[in-house]
């Protein structure tokens, strides 16, 4: 009795626990959604949004660094950096963040 809810535990945390794949693939889902989101928010849902975006890319560089070279950890850091100057300028300008945030997310989908 005791040994078959071990089993149907483990399986059900093998089934709630998806493959870091999924994660990475959830995670740069929705900073696509908030990207397109930035195009009707107020300024200050514009900073708001900046915000979560550079969180979530964050996450996944930091998840995605075993993968990475050198090289592209510096650049994915170095971008970062840019995009949270950006998001804290009193009127942040959305087009170039977008299209550096959109690098960044392609980047880590094709490691």
């Amino acid at each position: 009795m005791i040994q078959h809810q071990i089993e149907d535990e483990g399986l059900q945390q093998a089934i709630a626990a998806p493959p870091s794949h999924a994660l990475i693939v959830g995670r740069l889902g929705i900073v696509e959604e908030l990207l397109g989101d930035l195009e009707t928010v107020t300024h200050a849902g514009e900073r708001y949004t900046m915000a979560k975006v550079v969180g979530l890319l964050r996450d996944e560089v930091a998840d995605s660094e075993p993968r990475l070279s050198e090289l592209q950890r510096r650049w994915m850091k170095r971008s970062l950096d840019e995009l949270a100057r950006e998001q804290d300028r009193m009127l942040p300008d959305r087009l170039p963040f977008a299209a550096r945030a959109q690098n960044i997310a392609v980047s880590l989908s094709l490691v």
